[in-house]
């Protein structure tokens, strides 16, 4: 989970409470002040999550290994991401709201309207960052779709190698009176070197199949 580091425009801060400060405490001056306050920080949490965004992805792009841990990263960003958008929606909604009354005066609803047009610059952002999530999600994944397949490589290369010289053990291991070769004085090195080369002609044959690098 992404823990935001909140931080705000303190030239702004001041700038909407110096001008609270010269007019007399009404609705109206709260509502001013609240309308210019609130998109900063929903300004300043997107671009939190933009910065860390970047840094996974720089991080990401100097690992080798890649596991769950970096999935369920990402998938922290996109909730709180996710979050932020549905928090924008739900204030673009009051705004909105408060732009149809007929008690606030035309300063308050052009205020409004600049606002609006503000976030809607803000969940563009949003959008983008939701789209980076998703392709690094994706890169992430393919990332570890890989890993697994050379495992499974690994594993049938494995397998494949050893299971002729098991069938080749399992049949002279059988306890029949007449098994070829059994009373031959070189019975015992020529099933050895049936073994060797049971292992190593498919070794030579995934060599040819570039599964060996």
């Amino acid at each position: 989970m992404v823990i935001f580091t909140v931080f705000s425009n303190e030239n702004k801060k001041e700038e909407y409470f110096g001008n609270i400060k010269t007019l007399p405490f009404t609705l109206d001056a709260f509502l001013l002040m609240m309308i210019g306050i609130i998109p900063d920080y929903f300004a300043d949490l997107t671009e939190v999550i933009a910065k860390n965004i970047k840094t996974t992805y720089s991080n990401l792009q100097k690992q080798k290994d890649f596991s769950e841990k970096e999935l369920n990263e990402i998938t922290g960003l996109k909730f709180s991401n996710l979050l932020v958008k549905e928090s924008l929606n739900e204030f673009r909604r009051i705004l909105h709201l408060l732009r149809k009354s007929n008690k606030l005066t035309p300063e308050i609803k052009e205020t409004i309207s600049l606002e609006l047009n503000d976030l809607t610059v803000i969940i563009e952002y949003i959008q983008n960052n939701s789209e980076r999530l998703d392709n690094l999600k994706e890169y992430v994944s393919s990332k570890i779709d890989l890993e697994q397949n050379r495992i499974f490589k690994i594993l049938t290369i494995i397998t494949t190698c050893f299971s002729l010289p098991m069938l080749i053990a399992g049949i002279y291991g059988m306890n029949f009176n007449y098994m070829p070769f059994l009373d031959w004085c070189y019975g015992y090195l020529y099933v050895i070197g049936l073994l060797m080369i049971g292992f190593i002609v498919p070794l030579i044959w995934f060599k040819l199949k570039k599964w060996l690098r």
